[in-house]
């Protein structure tokens, strides 16, 4: 399961980001106050496995793929100065590192 947390006053808030199957220990997130924040995880099934996760403005949050076909096991990511994600992909049971923009 993924979950997104924040300081709200003297507490913490947190949102359910995506529930549906086991996801791997490898988050990574984007955001600037301009732009919406980016959730990045990996599932540990299917023909897609990285996905990323944007917030609509009711507070929930959509998925999609982020790198379709590719099975990763880690990632790695940056926002760079145009406000594209730059990805890293590493896929460690078959010795291969992609990489992807978002």
């Amino acid at each position: 399961h993924v979950h997104y947390a924040y300081p709200s006053g003297s507490s913490w808030t947190s949102k359910t980001v995506y529930t549906n199957t086991q996801t791997t220990a490898a988050l990574g997130i984007t955001w600037n106050t301009t732009d919406t924040k980016r959730i990045y995880y990996i599932t540990t099934t299917g023909t897609d496995q990285v996905f990323v996760a944007t917030q609509n403005t009711d507070g929930t949050w959509t998925s999609q793929s982020a790198a379709p076909g590719v099975s990763a096991d880690r990632l790695a990511v940056q926002q760079n100065t145009d406000g594209k994600d730059i990805l890293y992909l590493p896929d460690t049971t078959h010795n291969t590192l992609y990489y992807a923009q978002h």
